[in-house]
């Protein structure tokens, strides 16, 4: 009796034993192959204190690189490269390449690559011995125009022209909001099997128009004359062309990720109905879907004497949504100049074919 209990005894330790095993596995490999998270790329329990002298600065999106040369404790010479924000983010806070010159010697605090041993996510840099800058720190920060802001044009209609940026905090519920939609069967079924290598943004191209107006705080460009407004978006190249001169939506769309947008005033709100999208995601993060029936309406209202640009959206797809998805952003006008994303994506430079 008393082999017995111990034989299940044993039995339920080995089998504990795999249990743990097994999620000690799946750990290991999300932190190893996955792609872009902070998680998954760098080993963020850890630091690692690095001196060198600049060689290159990449200030790309989605996110930029500095290079510089490492002395090693055997006189011979490392490549090493860090990780900062994407460029884009970088100029608008005030950063510039001319800070890393080649030449310049650095001081990096930074979480080490799991897959490269000479490369890290940059915490903090100082230059030439200066004081330590934060990998978010922003060096100036650009306001809004407050000088002859024009709230109207000559036909009446609010002016919506100038750049816009999303605030450091913006309303937008669609971050991490994937429990807020209501899908259907089909809705849910597409959810299967999504891995984050699946999502547009991890291969250079656009989620949506929703996501990608505020993601990251990128400074978009509005252009509006009588019959067209174009909104150019700075994450991502979207390039929206939205139709006044139009009352309906015609009947044969070119499918694209940005649809086919016409829009009409009501009183001072604008409205723009869009529809003629391509598949793709709602929410790219936690592979919420749509499909290609996605219909979408946005309100777009200045407040703020012409300085704040507030949406009102509603996103309705018969085939995976059982009932609308409802949310709204906001943006601020701003002096700091538009920067085109044209993604280049260096995550992977060094360590393709591992």
């Amino acid at each position: 009796m008393v082999l017995s209990k111990d034989r299940e005894i044993v039995k339920r330790t080995l089998s504990l034993i795999k249990i743990v095993a097994l999620v000690l596995i799946s750990l290991l490999t999300t932190n190893v192959y996955g792609h872009h998270g902070h998680t998954s790329q760098f080993d963020q329990s850890r630091r690692v204190s690095v001196s060198g002298v600049i060689t290159e600065i990449k200030m790309v999106n989605p996110h930029a690189y500095v290079y510089f040369d490492v002395i090693n404790e055997q006189g011979g010479t490392d490549n090493w490269r860090c990780e900062l924000q994407a460029g884009s983010i970088h100029k608008r806070a005030g950063w510039t390449e001319e800070m890393f010159k080649p030449g310049t010697k650095v001081d990096i605090v930074g979480a080490p690559m799991w897959r490269e041993e000479t490369g890290c996510y940059l915490r903090t840099i100082s230059f030439n011995g200066g004081p330590a800058i934060g990998r978010r720190s922003v060096l100036s920060r650009e306001e809004s125009d407050r000088l002859a802001r024009q709230a109207t044009l000559n036909d009446g209609v609010p002016n919506l022209n100038g750049n816009w940026v999303s605030p450091w905090q913006n309303s937008d519920a669609l971050r991490g909001s994937a429990r807020r939609f209501s899908l259907t069967d089909a809705g849910t079924k597409e959810t299967k099997g999504f891995v984050i290598e699946d999502s547009p943004r991890f291969n250079c191209k656009a989620v949506n128009v929703f996501q990608d107006w505020t993601f990251d705080q990128h400074v978009n460009k509005i252009e509006q004359n009588t019959d067209v407004i174009t909104m150019t978006y700075g994450f991502m190249d979207i390039v929206r062309t939205i139709h006044l001169n139009l009352q309906e939506q015609p009947e044969n769309i070119v499918p694209s990720r940005a649809g086919h947008s016409i829009g009409y005033w009501e009183g001072q709100t604008l409205v723009v109905d869009s529809k003629g999208f391509t598949e793709g995601y709602l929410d790219a993060r936690h592979g919420i879907k749509h499909s290609n029936q996605l219909h979408t309406v946005e309100y777009f209202t200045l407040e703020n004497d012409g300085r704040s640009l507030r949406r009102r959206y509603i996103a309705s797809d018969p085939l995976f949504l059982s009932k609308p998805y409802e949310s709204e952003d906001r943006m601020m006008l701003t002096n700091a100049a538009f920067d085109p994303y044209e993604c280049n994506d260096l995550t992977q430079e060094r360590v393709d074919g591992i």
